[in-house]
């Protein structure tokens, strides 16, 4: 990162539609911002990065809440000012000591995304914002939409690559939702995509607790949200998981148990039904799910049955 003076500041999720959307429409709003993407599990140490930057104003969206986050409230009381744009759960207490620290905390628990609410704050009127907003509520509600879907699709294929990240999130602001270079890297996703669904089927494993049905299945290429949610429509479990090894993350997705109880065993957070969590070491020497992680796993899970 680039130590200079910066007055409007970004930081967003890095993994999702939401978070980039969110992401793009702040850009629209304000030419001049310096956008900044993270995972979940790198959140605290782009605080601290971020700080040094001294901005005029820091916009964190779709970033979420977990324990770990605790130790970098009282950093963001440095910031002159934190609009902090989220929907994901968050405890009271936590709610509290939050907005101890900074200036705005918008927040909806209901099925209202960050993007929809970054759109109604700042482009209300905007019409290329309403599209960004709408898509981002498609993809984080898991409703079918191909515009939605393909965007999803070329976030995931671009987590390493900075440069092309940056331009989905210009893109967006500049209302290029079907821009060539779009397709162009949806295409080369659609080239890896039924080879590596077939591959996280085969690496999957099942598991039985009391009468439910546990699935868990890695893929280096997929996000870890797109895995849950084909491994919960395929494999008829109860709960699954998704693991990434290449950015040590892991999603759980389930509809009748407490998924974010169970990230927060491994210092995650997230939604009742959606979460995650990040983990090192998820492989063996044999590029196969560790033992150690798989018990560590089944165990949170009989722990938390109601």
């Amino acid at each position: 990162m680039n130590i200079t003076r910066k007055h409007r500041i970004s930081l967003t999720h890095i993994e999702d539609v939401d978070g980039i959307g969110a992401q793009a429409i702040l850009l629209r709003k304000f030419p001049d911002l310096v956008c900044f993407q993270t995972f979940y599990s790198e959140f605290n140490e782009f605080i601290k990065k971020i700080i040094d930057l001294n901005p005029d104003i820091l916009y964190i969206t779709d970033i979420g809440f977990n324990e770990s986050y605790r130790t970098v409230y009282e950093l963001l009381g440095k910031i002159k000012n934190v609009c902090w744009i989220d929907h994901h759960l968050i405890s009271e207490p936590d709610k509290a000591e939050l907005k101890k620290y900074i200036n705005d905390f918008i927040h909806a628990a209901d099925k209202t995304v960050a993007a929809e609410l970054t759109q109604q704050m700042f482009l209300p009127d905007d019409e290329i914002a309403k599209k960004i907003a709408l898509l981002s509520h498609y993809r984080d509600n898991t409703i079918e939409n191909f515009e939605s879907d393909r965007l999803q699709a070329i976030i995931e294929i671009n987590q390493k690559n900075q440069e092309n990240i940056q331009k989905i999130v210009f893109l967006l602001s500049k209302g290029e939702f079907e821009h060539k270079w779009i397709q162009e890297q949806y295409d080369i996703y659609l080239k890896e995509e039924k080879i590596e669904y077939k591959k996280l089927e085969e690496r999957a494993k099942e598991f039985k607790i009391d009468r439910v049905k546990v699935v868990i299945s890695f893929s280096p290429f997929f996000a870890t949200g797109k895995q849950t949610r084909y491994l919960l429509k395929n494999f008829d479990a109860d709960i699954v998981f998704g693991v990434n090894p290449r950015f040590q993350l892991v999603s759980i997705k389930s509809h009748d148990i407490n998924a974010k109880k169970i990230a927060e065993e491994f210092g995650g957070g997230g939604h009742f039904d959606r979460s995650g969590f990040s983990y090192a070491n998820l492989l063996d020497e044999n590029d196969k799910l560790s033992s150690e992680f798989i018990e560590k796993v089944l165990k949170a899970v009989k722990e938390n049955l109601d």
